[in-house]
């Protein structure tokens, strides 16, 4: 599936809190770019970092549009800061049971903040059942990769302070 298909998919499936009165040229402009140059985590990263400042000014809208371009390269850090606004419901409506899917999906792969994620899920009953010695596991899985999971009820590893570290 093309970048432009994924994209359009994202926007279809999830549910934008803020309309837009038309396009984004900073939208377009990395559709196109992704259009026609592999993905590189660096772009990707300058993107995120983008979308926080937009954030910063109450850019909501175009900071929506182009997290949904970040994670339709599938970017594991895209995608882990998407399971986060999906979790916040401050960009898009909440949606816990997506949060988990993006999360699942990066734990498959050893992304380390994605298992602290999941144990929170676990160790809370959130969209699962309870599962006290699963949260253990996940947070342990984590720990060998060199992530400790934190205490307290925050379901996201530093994510502003340390968004672009794996």
């Amino acid at each position: 599936m093309e970048i432009i298909e994924k994209f359009v998919a994202l926007q279809e499936d999830l549910e934008v809190l803020y309309d837009s009165d038309g396009d984004f040229p900073s939208v377009e402009m990395c559709l196109f770019h992704l259009q026609h140059n592999k993905p590189h985590p660096k772009s990707i990263r300058k993107i995120l970092k983008h979308i926080q400042a937009l954030k910063r000014v109450s850019r909501y809208a175009e900071a929506a549009q182009l997290l949904l371009v970040s994670a339709a390269t599938e970017d594991p850090v895209a995608l882990y800061y998407l399971a986060y606004e999906l979790n916040s419901g401050k960009l898009f409506k909440q949606n816990k049971a997506r949060t988990f899917a993006i999360l699942s999906k990066l734990a498959d792969e050893n992304f380390p903040k994605a298992l602290c994620g999941l144990a929170k899920f676990y160790e809370h009953g959130i969209v699962v059942p309870q599962d006290k010695e699963r949260a253990k596991a996940y947070c342990d899985q984590a720990a060998s990769l060199g992530m400790k999971c934190s205490a307290g009820n925050s379901l996201f590893v530093d994510i502003f302070s340390k968004l672009f570290t794996r």
